[in-house]
């Protein structure tokens, strides 16, 4: 087995050869698998023109890898982190990293290293809810003001 990454930044010399070899291996037991991002090839990248060329081989087989649905993402979460993620947290990172588990893995580890990790706008607004609930009227107010300033609310 021979893995080739990264196939979207590979040099035109380097597709060429791909397609030769994929040409020539018949029924040789070798399985030689090429991973690229599609979001970065054009109608005109060299990539482009070599999946074209490798389609008509009998032997190549082209398999889409999309992100991982809401869903799925919590279930990672839930085994990466050993956390069950509080309601309304996964739309969050699935929107930015569009369910990649590599993106989705860096994010969870920069929040666990900022120690914010499933701390919601959910959580603050209740946290900042039960607060107020605390002070008594004349003061909140200048509770209020005082946490609009800071940004806080």
């Amino acid at each position: 087995m021979i893995v080739l990454e990264d196939l979207h930044w590979a040099d035109n010399s380097t597709l060429l050869l791909l397609g030769f070899i994929g040409q020539k291996l018949g029924d040789a037991q070798i399985l030689i698998i090429g991973a690229y991002r599609d979001a970065d090839l054009s109608a005109w990248h060299p990539l482009s023109e070599s999946l074209g060329r490798l389609t008509r081989e009998r032997r190549f087989q082209r398999l889409a890898l999309r992100g991982l649905s809401q869903l799925d993402l919590a279930d990672f979460l839930r085994a990466t982190t050993e956390v069950d993620p509080p309601d309304g947290f996964i739309e969050m990172p699935h929107a930015q990293t569009e369910g990649n588990p590599l993106f989705v893995t860096e994010v969870v580890r920069m929040l666990e290293q900022a120690d914010e990790l499933f701390i919601s706008l959910n959580t603050v607004a209740r946290h900042v809810s039960h607060f107020f609930s605390k002070v008594d009227a004349a003061n909140r107010v200048e509770a209020a003001t005082c946490a609009n300033q800071r940004g806080i609310v």
